[in-house]
């Protein structure tokens, strides 16, 4: 087995244990009293300190190899969960996302930078598409996995996620193979681990790539809000357990698992990429509005299924327009890319919660027009392109 084939491997066994917890989250909410904002806030302080510390990640997958990093953020990670279940208070749940977050970031950024130093030019693209669709295929494994075990009692959904992340941090520290690390001091961890620094003194970000960056902030933001407000919607409108809510996710990563192999990875290999991207984030739009207006019943489950096959799509595709935007520059594109997603999440969150505390199709009707506007977006983008080479 390659490394970047074992990479996924190990991805999707920690993909599994991130999403073990999602369909039982609600009633875990409802059985301690909190209010109904938490779910978006507490997903929003995470992201917050992933973001924060994506690129100090980034900077300690240089001193220390990979798949050290992945596995001290897995074991963090499983340790913060466990914590943020004994939480009886929003300000309990809040402070130990906080925490969670750094930990996050340690984890999908050593996850990507294994993955591109693993897998040669030509074979990046299928690598980050094989990555793309495991993630989205183990995150609907997690949530039909979670809801089955935790329907009687939510704290086995957070064991069993203790269980998951720390086999899969152990495997790839003990098996994975090195990628490299350089000899870089406390000060310049320090340094180029600021969030707000833009990057090396050789590298300049073009245009290009602070749009493409763009295009990741806003895309993640209305993912985040959607996926979400579903997650909270299923339970607290149309009462779904979280055996229900679990067997819904399920069958949403049969139809990822289709869409990204039958669709997506053909889309990459052809030339026009932001382009393909524009017309799939237009179909998302259209799809979305239709579930949002119908709001309930087998439609509503029907057109999220639909909608699912442009969601994954999506995001093994804008992988590829960033990592592949400046060759000599791919570890921090990969940074870059990760707090731009970290960003996302921290305002998806908070909109999610905010926005459903008003009304709750209202986080449906946002995603709406954020996903319209990505389609503008990518499409003047595309033109663009073509009038200036």
């Amino acid at each position: 087995m390659s490394q970047s084939a074992f990479l996924v491997a190990v991805v999707s066994l920690q993909n599994l244990g991130f999403n073990l917890v999602h369909p039982v989250t609600p009633a875990f909410i409802a059985a301690t009293g909190m209010q109904d904002w938490i779910f978006g806030v507490s997903y929003a302080a995470m992201a917050l300190t992933s973001f924060l510390f994506s690129k100090g990640a980034g900077e300690l997958c240089m001193r220390f190899e990979s798949r050290y990093v992945f596995a001290v953020g897995c074991m963090g990670y499983a340790a913060a969960q466990l914590m943020f279940l004994a939480s009886t208070s929003e300000v309990q749940v809040i402070a130990w996302r906080l925490f969670s977050g750094f930990f996050v970031a340690m984890i999908n950024v050593s996850s990507l930078v294994y993955l591109v130093r693993m897998s040669a030019g030509d074979k990046r693209a299928r690598s980050l598409i094989h990555l793309a669709t495991a993630t989205a295929v183990t995150t609907a494994l997690g949530y039909t996995v979670g809801g089955i075990v935790g329907n009687e009692s939510y704290a086995r959904a957070f064991l069993a996620q203790f269980a998951a992340l720390a086999v899969a941090g152990l495997l790839l520290a003990l098996l994975g193979g090195d990628c490299g690390t350089e000899r870089v001091g406390i000060r310049r961890l320090l340094r180029d681990g600021n969030p707000l620094r833009l990057g090396s003194a050789d590298f300049r970000v073009r245009r290009r790539i602070v749009a493409y960056l763009a295009v990741v902030l806003i895309s993640m933001s209305a993912l985040t809000v959607y996926e979400q407000s579903l997650n909270y919607y299923l339970k607290d409108i149309l009462d779904f357990s979280p055996a229900d809510i679990g067997c819904l996710k399920g069958a949403i990563g049969a139809v990822t698992l289709v869409s990204n192999q039958v669709f997506a990875l053909r889309l990459m290999r052809r030339a026009r990429l932001l382009r393909h991207i524009g017309v799939v984030f237009a179909l998302a739009s259209f799809v979305n509005l239709l579930f949002a207006a119908v709001g309930g019943g087998p439609a509503f489950t029907a057109l999220n299924l639909v909608f699912t096959v442009f969601n994954a799509m999506h995001l093994p595709m804008v992988q590829e327009l960033v990592t592949s935007a400046d060759e000599a520059h791919q570890d921090e594109l990969v940074s870059l890319y990760n707090e731009m997603r970290s960003v996302g999440w921290v305002v998806g969150g908070l909109v999610a919660g905010l926005a459903y505390a008003v009304w709750p199709p209202l986080p449906f009707a946002i995603t709406v027009v954020l996903f319209a506007g990505l389609a503008g977006l990518c499409l003047y983008g595309d033109r663009l392109q073509r009038v200036y080479q």
